[in-house]
Formats: structure tokens, sequence, C-alpha cells
């Protein structure tokens, strides 16, 4: 069904998507490779290092609800890495 989806995105250009279930976090890349993190969060691009570190940190001290982590480390990205700025979305349904 992931990969299905990443079909119909049609992604080009080395781009992926993160997608987060009640299952696990996989990441679907435009070749069609469906990835699970083995951790209970996950980040893609160019501010990915920086972004898993922050949401390690957050999780490990359990700073808060998963949406204001995930604000906290997109904030930490566009703070520490010249290839992150803003402004970014969080799209959840």
């Amino acid at each position: 069904m992931l990969a299905q989806h990443l079909m119909e995105a049609n992604l080009q250009g080395g781009r992926s998507v993160l997608v987060v279930t009640r299952k696990g976090i996989y990441e679907l890349s435009e070749d069609g490779s469906v990835l699970r993190t083995k951790e209970c969060y996950g980040a893609i691009g160019e501010g990915a290092p920086i972004a898993v570190g922050a949401l390690a940190a957050c999780h490990r001290k359990r700073v808060g609800a998963p949406a204001v982590i995930v604000r906290l480390a997109l904030d930490v990205c566009v703070r520490h890495s010249s290839a992150c700025s803003t402004p970014l979305s969080v799209l959840s349904k």
C-alpha cells in the first residue's frame, strides 16, 4: 500500500516522503523502495541527521506531544543547517 502511494505521488528529483502510521514510520523513495525506521522517530532530507538528533533527545527526555517535538526538531534544523530554511510544512491527517 505504501509503495502504491509513492507511485501515485510520482516523486521525481531524488525526493522522498516520510509516512507515519500507527504501525511505524516509513521512508518512501522515488525508486519505489520502502524503508521502516528502527526507532519511533525518523527524518529525511538534508537536515535529517540534525533532526534525528533533536528527535532522539526530545524522545529520551519526553519533551511533549509529538506535534511539539516535530516543530522543535524542525526549528533545530533551520538553526543548524544551511540546507534548511523556512517556510516548512507539516502535513497530517
